[in-house]
């Protein structure tokens, strides 16, 4: 994963991106919702929605507690002309529900702008992928300014599948790499057996075994004469009192 992190999400906001030509950084585009209507005596109301998944990984896959759900969206109409613009944008809202399972994990609404720089497009801030599943977008209009009024209640914008959360390095006694989700070599201390990281034994100490092993066993014998020692001085001393 590049540049998107829960941290940066939490603590820049809202981002603004150009949804219509590559959208944000290192996600894929998994739905696109067009809705208008057209009165034959008032002026037209397009609103446009796109929903984008973050990516991270090696491959091209969606996961979850690493991965969110940023969506886009364009609110327009014809009543300063006869092609659609933004300057009434700011009368123009959707509803938006993003549902894993079939559950409802979040709710909002979003207003349009007027943006040369975006073409008229605004953005959400982060959702994050709680969980593996299917997620699924829904949009619903909301206010059109005084031009045609959409109905239809909630319209499906889009869906994917979120993989489990990648797996933690350390937790598997390995190092990590530039890749997320990727593990590299077994940590100091650990041993690769039948393909696992297992924490090396100390051993039983003997002449061939390791330092520290060694030690442990001279400590045991320096224990061992001691209370040896000490049992013979105890008899010694009873001895002399008989």
């Amino acid at each position: 994963m590049n540049t998107w992190k829960i941290a940066q999400w939490m603590s820049e906001g809202i981002k603004k991106f150009n949804a219509v030509t590559k959208g944000p950084k290192d996600s894929i585009k998994f739905g696109d919702k067009t809705q208008e209507e057209k009165p034959y005596f008032n002026c037209n109301t397009h609103h446009r929605t796109q929903g984008w998944r973050t990516r991270s990984g090696s491959g091209s896959d969606s996961h979850a507690l690493t991965d969110s759900i940023i969506v886009d969206i364009r609110l327009r109409d014809t009543d300063d002309g006869f092609s659609y613009n933004a300057n009434y944008a700011q009368n123009h809202k959707v509803g938006l529900k993003i549902e894993h399972d079939g559950e409802e994990v979040y709710s909002w609404t979003m207003s349009g702008v007027q943006d040369a720089n975006t073409d008229d497009w605004t953005s959400s801030g982060a959702y994050l992928i709680t969980e593996p599943g299917e997620w699924t977008l829904y949009t619903k209009s909301l206010e059109h300014h005084s031009c045609g009024v959409i109905g239809g209640g909630w319209k499906k914008v889009g869906s994917f599948t979120a993989k489990e959360a990648h797996q933690d390095c350390f937790m598997q006694g390995r190092q990590d790499t530039d890749t997320l989700g990727e593990c590299g070599e077994c940590l100091e201390g650990y041993s690769e057996v039948n393909g696992e990281c297992q924490v090396e034994s100390s051993g039983n100490g003997g002449s061939n075994g390791g330092g520290a092993s060694g030690s442990a066993t001279t400590t045991d014998n320096t224990q061992m004469y001691l209370i040896g020692g000490g049992i013979l001085a105890l008899a010694l001393l009873l001895r002399r009192r008989k």
